[in-house]
């Protein structure tokens, strides 16, 4: 989803069956899982009537062996020696039995983890036997203290992130806003109470990593703020509670570099508009441009010519080529998102979320995307950003931000998008298709499985 230097990535996603972190089944190219894959023995233990059986087992072996004893002991021993045998078989068997039982409701139970105060909790997704949300998320958050920079070559003390994981132990790094602004919503999603995190601070670094004239832009861009950059930064600024009037000041900031005038290239891009409406929506729902960006976004549909549904692409206008649009999953993923963030309850944002959510399960593709976008600038130079699309964590998202199963398949479409997020994540941290681990993915890897945890988790009775 998130930017790059410029040939990072590749265009498609190697989910890697071979990985399988969380004990998940390890899922195809094409994103379904393959039962086949299973070994015919773990799967013939799965079975529940070999599961019942096999409770048998300890008692059965104890009375057969008694049963022997008593048939073929000479007739000295049968009276004496083969009361106390039968006694030692008994305790034996009823020791493995009561052991045997206790294993098999252990494995049963493995799924549901104890919470702090005692209570249990249902597994992250029903069927899928992963290692506890608790323990990833705490790898997640160890991840992130290691991965912290501090710069004090400047006047004052920058602390955050840069983009990469990896790039914390280069000298002079300096945190970036991308990493410290993705960095920073992850922490307060796992929130973090360590005395290590000093929220107020990283909070500052990104106030000053502004750009001159206000806003917020990529290393790979220029020093011109754009308004995808500083929608993500006010959105983590907005949950760690900044200041509301810089935090409103930046927003208005934000609203005049996606201008048409200002940014034509942006305001024809979806992942542009939608990044903005997401979060002008939460903070200024009723003005007028967070309409305009609302109407920009359902005018900017295109009917997907195979299935007949009306679903995104990358561009919102066709260009001045005339060329279709593209479907794409990621970038309908994120318009319903966008969309659903604006809790306008208009009967064309309902129809046109339903009819994208349709799309999504029928064309089941979850394969990541890279974008490029590129800006003009003077002197016949251009700058650009490269967008990462974590096709699963948007599709997930998105199916649990509309209503679950209204549509045959869209249980079985977020269960394989839940799945490969899972798989793309070792200790914590989440790697793209090239094995690089920028920051931005691991907050879209935490967001969706503490979102899936919270609408899963029930109340014990």
């Amino acid at each position: 989803m998130r930017p790059e230097r410029d040939g990072g990535g590749s265009n498609r996603a190697e989910p890697g069956g071979d990985r399988d972190p969380a004990g998940v089944v390890p899922v195809a190219p094409g994103g379904a899982p393959q039962a086949g894959d299973r070994p015919l023995g773990k799967r013939l233990r799965a079975h529940p009537l070999v599961r019942r059986l096999a409770l048998l087992f300890p008692p059965a072996a104890g009375l057969l062996a008694g049963k022997v004893l008593l048939d073929y002991l000479p007739e000295p021993l049968r009276q004496d020696v083969a009361r106390y045998l039968i006694a030692v078989l008994g305790a034996i068997a009823t020791m493995s039995t009561v052991a045997w039982l206790g294993g098999w409701l252990g494995g049963r139970s493995s799924s549901a983890q104890k919470s702090n105060d005692g209570v249990m909790a249902t597994p992250l997704l029903s069927g899928i036997h992963s290692s506890s949300v608790d323990d990833l998320f705490d790898a997640a958050r160890e991840a992130l203290f290691d991965g912290m920079v501090v710069d004090r070559t400047t006047d004052g003390e920058l602390v955050g992130w840069q983009h990469f994981f990896h790039e914390a132990g280069y000298r002079g790094t300096r945190p970036t806003a991308i990493g410290t602004c993705y960095g920073l919503k992850s922490m307060l999603l796992l929130e973090t109470m360590d005395p290590r995190f000093l929220q107020h601070r990283v909070v500052e670094t990104l106030w000053r990593l502004q750009v001159p004239e206000g806003g917020w832009s990529a290393r790979t861009q220029s020093t011109v703020g754009r308004p995808e950059v500083t929608a993500w930064v006010l959105s983590g600024l907005l949950q760690a509670g900044a200041d509301e009037d810089r935090v409103t000041a930046a927003a208005r900031r934000c609203i005049e570099l996606l201008d048409p005038m200002a940014d034509p290239v942006g305001w024809e891009r979806t992942t542009v508009v939608a990044t903005s409406l997401s979060v002008l929506a939460r903070m200024m729902p009723a003005t007028p441009f967070s309409a305009r960006l609302r109407e920009s976004l359902l005018r900017g549909m295109t009917r997907d010519p195979e299935t007949r549904l009306l679903c995104w692409g990358e561009r919102l206008l066709a260009g001045a080529t005339g060329e279709p649009l593209v479907p794409s999953v990621p970038h309908t993923a994120r318009a319903i998102i966008a969309l659903r963030r604006t809790g306008h309850p208009d009967q064309a944002v309902g129809q046109a979320v339903d009819e994208a959510a349709r799309w999504l399960v029928a064309r089941h593709d979850l394969t990541n995307q890279t974008e490029h976008i590129r800006r003009p600038l003077l002197e016949s130079r251009n700058e650009s950003i490269v967008v990462k699309h974590f096709t699963a964590a948007w599709v997930s998202r998105a199916l649990m931000s509309v209503e679950q199963d209204s549509h045959e398949g869209t249980g079985e479409l977020l269960r394989d998008a839940i799945q490969l997020v899972l798989q793309l994540q070792r200790d914590g941290v989440w790697e793209w298709d090239n094995k690089e681990r920028p920051i931005w993915m691991t907050y879209q890897g935490i967001a969706t499985l503490r979102l899936r945890a919270l609408r899963t988790s029930r109340l014990p009775r």
